[in-house]
């Protein structure tokens, strides 16, 4: 597993401490929790996007088939 370091200003640490204390977690725990749901579950213009470039490319192979 690979180690990432993020600097965020004090008064925004603070805030993200506060809320990782209001739901029983760690702050690092809060984080990690986070960036593993947008890769999960990725923002539907993110997947709209994906598909058209998918879509766009499967013509483009049949059209060179």
């Amino acid at each position: 597993m690979q180690a990432i370091t993020l600097n965020f200003e004090e008064n925004k640490v603070n805030h993200l401490r506060q809320i990782s204390t209001g739901l029983g977690v760690t702050l690092e725990r809060l984080l990690q929790a986070t960036i593993e749901d947008i890769l999960i579950e990725p923002k539907p213009e993110i997947e709209a996007a994906l598909n058209y470039m998918m879509n766009k490319n499967d013509e483009l192979y049949k059209r060179l088939a």
